[in-house]
């Protein structure tokens, strides 16, 4: 039997199915008329467990009603198992330009029009890919934390997804620092994924919680190796004080300074405060779920204060409220130009999605600290701060 609650174990599919699916949403999409190109990132290399990733090219603005084309609900469960998260929705500004937010592998074009996608200058395509990397693994790295030292169930289809992803850290991170010495880690998880369904469910668990193990090792490990990589790019800009970037609802705070990555899970004082029956509604549940500490090494500040001083000279302010502190020294000009651009394209895809009121998207970046809190977690996170948390 396996140890923990778990949630969403995968189950066998047939291959084809991930073609029949993909074909059926996109006849729906495409029957709109507002969607113009699909491109589809990554294969189907363990069925059961791989889900499709979708980038959908729109015309903008929309007319009409793309939401409701766009429920992956309302096609049944099938969907809902093999697309399992909302797609990704641009116009064709931001699909050109978007090696600024992401570096999707291997995209392919699937349906209607074929659309170019620009290389970024050389002495800027480093930076974006640096400062992708880095925002691929520290929520990474606090997820798995969480998981690895919390009670609460597993959703494990999920887990195992956010597992693999760990391989597109290594290859991207080849690029400037060793890491065969890390490279087991990749056939770990590829070997578990091939295998899953061979396992039973005890056995299968216990490989998971090796693999999630492992994954945290091999992520502490490279956002060490990356500083001397990120530092070059600047000069003593890492000297921060009192720099943070308060980045998730349930109050995940990430800390920069001289220390290199780890998390600490501590307990919520809003707990002790809110009745047990009260604390056990859904609505309620992140407001005093544990208090999570990531200290970051300070190198990396650079990312989210660069681009937080670009939202700002942008007019989007309230995209940049959660990141706290001021750099120290000097930027080479390609970073800042880089973060600067980056953030232009932010703000882009906030208003392209805005604009035509799109519900049912994902983000092509991180959403952690790029969006304006609610009113009750601005609250709460003051009512945190007072009493000293992530402080």
């Amino acid at each position: 039997m396996v140890a923990r609650a778990c949630t969403r174990w995968p189950r066998r599919v047939a291959v084809a199915l991930y073609d029949e699916v993909r074909e059926a949403y996109l006849d729906r999409l495409f029957r709109t008329g507002q969607v113009r190109a699909a491109y589809q990132m990554g294969g189907v290399g363990a069925p059961g467990l791989s889900d499709l990733d979708l980038i959908l090219v729109c015309r903008d603005p929309v007319v009409g009603e793309l939401n409701q084309a766009a429920d992956i609900g309302s096609l049944g469960e099938d969907a809902r198992y093999i697309l399992m998260h909302s797609q990704f929705f641009v116009n064709e500004e931001i699909f050109r330009h978007q090696k600024t937010l992401f570096f999707g592998s291997h995209l392919r074009h699937v349906r209607g029009e074929k659309l170019e996608i620009l290389e970024p200058p050389d002495e800027l395509d480093d930076v974006f890919r640096l400062a992708f990397n880095v925002e691929m693994m520290l929520p990474r790295l606090t997820e798995f934390e969480r998981i690895r030292k919390g009670t609460d169930p597993v959703a494990v289809r999920p887990l195992l997804a956010a597992l693999h992803t760990l391989r597109f850290n290594l290859d991207l991170s080849r690029a400037w620092v060793a890491v065969d010495d890390l490279a087991d880690y990749a056939r770990t998880i590829e070997g578990l994924r091939q295998e899953w369904f061979t396992l039973s469910e005890a056995d299968a668990w216990v490989r998971l919680q090796a693999a999630l193990e492992r994954a945290v090792e091999v992520l502490e490990e490279l956002l060490e190796r990356l500083r001397p990589v990120v530092a070059r790019l600047h000069r003593g800009a890492w000297a921060v004080r009192d720099a943070a970037v308060r980045a998730l609802e349930v109050h995940e705070v990430l800390l920069y300074g001289p220390w290199p990555a780890s998390v600490r899970i501590g307990g919520n004082p809003l707990r002790r405060a809110i009745p047990a029956s009260v604390r056990r509604r859904r609505p309620i549940r992140p407001h005093v779920a544990p208090v999570v500490e990531v200290r970051v090494p300070g190198e990396y500040f650079v990312f989210p204060a660069l681009q937080a001083e670009a939202l700002r000279g942008l007019g989007a302010p309230e995209l940049a409220r959660r990141v706290r502190g001021r750099l120290r020294g000097h930027c080479r000009p390609a970073l800042r130009d880089a973060m600067h651009l980056r953030a232009r394209y932010v703000v882009a895809l906030r208003r392209f999605a805005a604009r035509n009121r799109l519900r049912r998207l994902s983000y092509l970046f991180p959403l952690a600290w790029q969006r304006p809190y609610p009113w009750q977690y601005r609250v709460k996170a003051r009512v945190l701060e007072a009493l000293g948390v992530g402080s």
